[in-house]
């Protein structure tokens, strides 16, 4: 969920209401570094998977199914707003109970709570959160994962890369499983692999290397996941501004350097991030043209959600920012265009600000003591309360 400079040159799944088990973490001890059994290894699973994958120009499906509402004890509420966390990363995320947390997601109106997840203590630190939120009394609320290694991690090859995603993917879903409505697949990926300073929506736009690795990531922990999970929804890795090369070669089987036949990955939607510099979500407007950005993500046959979207800090001042948030150009914007682009989920980038402890900066709706409210706070609260979906 890390916020990376804009490369700028100029710059039908049926839907289910999922209902969420009660129970929370697991007690897998293989962390994402353990070997699987030899039945079912890493290599074993991608042979399968590269064997039996769709290619060219057709796509993989994944399980049919997306949430379409958290169900809970005291009845559902939609997952089409949610917002961003780093439970994992510390700050005001540490200095903040869990049920402090949740009051504060419920407060708000939300019904998701979007969580990195790098490593099996993080997993463990998720499902422990979600099994908490399941058990509070008062509106439902639930987080979700973003599942994978940080780049760094990814290993030498797409091979490596896979293997290494694979136990991460496993031993989340061990943990996790019954106790989340939708996996995600990791995140911005895709500007681990540009080169150059295009738009990112060609091959060309991308290092090959890079690109293996990441697609090795991706797989491997759908692999992994699905060796435990088969049926929980799995988001596709996030992509950013007008990056649809990635996903187009992601989804078409293909790489940057022309080669083509390659495993693809299964799964039941496609996210998307839009922050507000990044100008008009159907006109954007880059050193290639002009693009309608939901448009091209709808072309992918899948529901969309928008995983992050928020206003850049230093846009303005907080009351510049709280409209921006709610405005026509975003939140509003979103809600008024779901039908149309089949938008199935809305995640705002994020509950605290993180700029103090090193994090992506003061996105946050509540300040980095975890307690004093922005005017975005307010702003969002509204919103949601004024336009249900």
């Amino acid at each position: 969920m890390r916020k990376p400079a804009l490369l700028l040159s100029s710059l039908a799944i049926s839907s289910v209401v999922l209902t969420l088990a009660a129970c929370g973490g697991g007690s897998d001890t293989s962390g994402p570094d353990a070997v699987a059994n030899a039945a079912d290894s890493p290599a074993a699973v991608q042979n399968r998977a590269r064997n039996h994958s769709t290619t060219k120009s057709t796509q993989a499906t994944g399980t049919n199914a997306t949430p379409s509402a958290v169900t809970c004890s005291t009845g559902t509420r939609s997952t089409f707003y949610g917002i961003n966390g780093h439970l994992n990363m510390g700050g005001a995320y540490s200095k903040s109970s869990f049920a402090t947390q949740i009051a504060q997601v419920q407060d708000l109106g939300f019904a998701l709570y979007r969580n990195d997840v790098i490593d099996q203590w993080g997993a463990n630190n998720v499902a422990a959160f979600a099994k908490q939120a399941k058990a509070t009394s008062g509106p439902c609320v639930t987080i979700y994962p973003t599942i994978g290694p940080n780049n760094s991690d990814w290993g030498s090859n797409e091979t490596d890369a896979y293997n290494r995603a694979y136990a991460l993917g496993k031993a989340s879903a061990t943990a996790m499983k019954g106790s989340v409505p939708v996996y995600e697949v990791g995140n911005e990926m895709e500007n681990a692999a540009l080169v150059g300073n295009g738009d990112g929506n060609k091959p060309s736009d991308y290092d090959n290397t890079w690109f293996s690795k990441g697609r090795g990531v991706i797989n491997g922990t759908i692999d992994g996941i699905r060796s435990v999970d088969t049926t929980t929804p799995i988001i596709l890795s996030s992509i950013s501004w007008l990056h649809f090369g990635f996903d187009d070669m992601l989804l078409g089987g293909t790489g940057p350097d022309g080669s083509s036949g390659h495993q693809i990955p299964k799964v039941d939607a496609v996210a998307f991030h839009w922050y507000s510099d990044m100008g008009d979500i159907e006109n954007a407007c880059g050193g290639t043209g002009c693009y309608n950005a939901l448009q091209k993500m709808a072309s992918y046959g899948k529901p969309i959600w928008l995983t992050e979207y928020g206003a850049r800090p230093e846009m303005g001042s907080q009351s510049t920012i709280a409209s921006y948030i709610v405005g026509n150009k975003m939140l509003g914007d979103f809600a008024t265009l779901a039908a149309k682009y089949n938008i199935q989920s809305t995640e705002l980038y994020q509950l605290y600000d993180d700029a103090s402890n090193g994090g992506d900066g003061n996105y946050g709706v509540i300040q980095d003591d975890g307690k004093t409210q922005k005017t975005s706070y307010a702003k969002v609260k509204a919103f949601i309360a004024a336009n249900p979906k």
